[in-house]
């Protein structure tokens, strides 16, 4: 479903180039002269939703960017026009308190652009629910094409899942206006596919001059950090501390893998940057055959010890015989 767009910048009106702080003057300064226990015009409570929902994305950095890369792609010779309580947006919510009056800003839902690009929004929370999709915003690769990014879990990657998404793509209708509309679709990922990987969608971008196909939508993955395992090609790796004593001593510890944490046994003698193999534990490759991941361990010495730690380790001194650097 197409929605009028809206211009928030020019709502508050401050350049794009506004920092937060002139985005909350602006913000303030309207919500005063708008407020509807104070201005007693028509149009003043739909005013003052109009710049609490502008509010509520430039103020929000995530937020703001996701609505940077979709003004991006508005046309220059179609520049969007504010106005006001336009008809295609759609009417709030009003909910009212005991004397019948609206509560202002908090009186109901944002608009249909707002929604159709953020989710079901929430005054006291800035992300949408478990259930949202993923949303990505299209951008012209060419004539013809369309491409976005879209950012994956290295978890997705490893178990090929299918990714359900969003395309928003602005579009110039009839008489220069323009409208956002949105697809959704399910893509499976597939053998092979990394950090910087292409996934081609025939038929699905932009459309050709008229009697022929329509052009093609590219999705490019972004790979998001992970907490514990870092990728090499197809393989990945994992930094394990261990203490001195597991080290010298050997033990039975638990290390992150892509299919759930792993108990995996530490030999006697291990020294700093020993590398342990672990056979089809890495990513896909374009044969369907799994690489592997490799953890290294690193031997941790405690940043602070008790008293009765010391003297054991003072004891462990005088008692061992090993040289660490004797080739020296």
């Amino acid at each position: 479903m197409a929605v009028g767009f809206r211009d928030y910048y020019n709502i508050l009106g401050i350049p794009r180039s506004a920092t937060p702080a002139e985005v909350q003057k602006a913000f303030r300064r309207l919500a005063r002269e708008f407020h509807p226990d104070v201005n007693m015009s028509p149009e003043a409570e739909e005013k003052f939703k109009e710049i609490n929902e502008a509010n509520e994305v430039l103020k929000d950095p995530e937020k703001r960017q996701k609505y940077d890369e979709l003004n991006q792609q508005r046309k220059p010779k179609n520049p969007f026009k504010s106005s006001f309580g336009q008809n295609d947006f759609s009417q709030f919510q009003k909910k009212t308190n005991g004397n019948g009056k609206t509560n202002g800003a908090q009186s109901g839902r944002f608009s249909d652009f707002f929604e159709s690009v953020f989710g079901q929004s929430s005054r006291f929370s800035r992300k949408t629910n478990g259930s949202a999709k993923t949303k990505l915003f299209a951008r012209s690769k060419n004539e013809n094409d369309l491409e976005a990014d879209m950012e994956v879990a290295l978890e997705d990657l490893y178990h090929g899942r299918t990714i359900q998404f969003e395309i928003y793509v602005t579009q110039t209708g009839r008489l220069g206006r323009e409208k956002v509309k949105k697809k959704l679709y399910d893509v499976k990922l597939p053998p092979g596919a990394r950090d910087g990987s292409c996934i081609r969608l025939r038929g699905q971008g932009g459309k050709r001059k008229i009697g022929k196909l329509e052009g093609d939508l590219y999705i490019s993955l972004k790979l998001a950090a992970h907490p514990h395992l870092k990728v090499k090609g197809y393989d990945v790796e994992s930094d394990i501390p261990v203490a001195p004593y597991e080290a010298a001593l050997g033990a039975w510890i638990q290390v992150p893998t892509l299919d759930g944490p792993m108990t995996i046994r530490l030999l006697a003698g291990t020294s700093s940057g020993k590398r342990l193999r672990l056979i089809g534990k890495g990513l896909p490759q374009k044969n369907g055959v799994r690489a592997d991941q490799y953890v290294n361990f690193i031997i941790v010495v405690p940043p602070a010890l008790t008293e009765a730690e010391r003297r054991l380790y003072q004891s462990l001194s005088r008692l061992s015989k090993h040289n660490p650097r004797e080739s020296f």
